[in-house]
């Protein structure tokens, strides 16, 4: 098989870089809409355990 010669070499390597490029800005959106996700979750979380915590001292403990 014939070598390819490297002009054509760099096209494919500079295909591959765009290609990866591509990916990884593409993964970079997912990740940055998890880690936005995640925040808004624990926010959430944060919020309402605070509104359960004044219901808990709100209400009288019973004796059995």
């Amino acid at each position: 098989m014939k070598k390819a010669s490297p002009a054509t070499e760099n096209r494919a390597l500079k295909r591959e870089i765009r290609n990866l490029t591509l990916e990884r800005n593409s993964i970079k959106v997912i990740c940055e809409n998890y880690r936005r996700r995640a925040m808004l979750a624990e926010s959430d979380r944060a919020e309402w355990k605070q509104r359960f915590d004044l219901l808990l001292a709100r209400t009288p403990e019973t004796k059995p």
